[in-house]
């Protein structure tokens, strides 16, 4: 298995069509193709069997947290899938996460008291502090994404298609679901270790494009749960 970690920051933007053609043109000859530059991005996002984690991040508290495991492809059973916690305090993110074949996630995720490493432990952690974490959400979406040429810190990704589904989690079976959002609109992120270049600041600014909370275990759960199947949503409502 490998560790790794990240803490930075992160911004997402949501582009019309025009938009994205005009942060392209702008990013042109500035950066580089990042790891997984195009993918088709899978998360499968667990939580309680009322949804305790996402209606608490829904509600944009100071501090939020979430345990996902994400795949850059439709994995095979040996595909390399990464088990992250992701934690958001004051715009600041913390990202831990395990490397391992994807067969082997739920296994470990039942039994990850056994492993001893440090994220392994927070890991461990969270889900003990969510009694009954299953997996609940499964998003999909179709990613490019860049690097600064001259700083490897900032990055930008941009995605497309986002799907969301409730049923059938196991990610073999292929990336369908309800869409997230619509056709013509790009969600962008932009992560960096400390504040954005002011000639990124400024470009931003005059293109129109100004950050927006967005959730993609969120708005599936709003669709899915909330909006397009109300007996569930009942059925959650008088669980909470």
């Amino acid at each position: 298995m490998i560790q790794d970690k990240f803490e930075r920051l992160e911004e997402k933007y949501i582009l019309t069509r025009e938009q994205y053609g005009q942060m392209l043109d702008y990013l042109s000859g500035k950066v580089v193709e990042d790891a997984f530059s195009r993918a088709t991005v899978m998360s499968l996002y667990y939580d309680t069997p009322d949804y305790r984690i996402i209606r608490h991040s829904i509600e944009k508290p100071v501090y939020k947290e979430k345990l996902r495991v994400r795949c850059y492809s439709v994995p095979a059973t040996e595909s390399e899938a990464f088990v992250e916690i992701k934690k958001k305090y004051k715009g600041v993110v913390y990202k831990r996460r395990m490397v391992m074949p994807y067969a082997q996630t739920e296994e470990w995720l039942h039994d990850s008291a056994n492993d001893t490493s440090q994220i392994a432990r927070e890991i461990h952690a969270l889900c003990n502090h969510y009694p009954g974490i299953i997996p609940s959400i499964l998003c999909s979406c179709d990613r490019y994404a860049v690097r600064d040429k001259d700083n490897e810190e900032l990055r930008f990704t941009f995605d497309q298609n986002l799907l969301g589904r409730t049923e059938n989690l196991d990610m073999r079976k292929g990336v369908f679901g309800e869409k997230l959002l619509a056709d013509d609109h790009y969600i962008m992120e932009i992560k960096a270790s400390g504040a954005f270049p002011l000639e990124l600041a400024d470009v931003l600014s005059q293109i129109g494009i100004f950050p927006q909370s967005f959730s993609k275990a969120g708005s599936a759960y709003q669709k899915i749960i909330l909006t397009d199947h109300m007996p569930a949503a009942k059925n959650v409502q008088a669980m909470i």
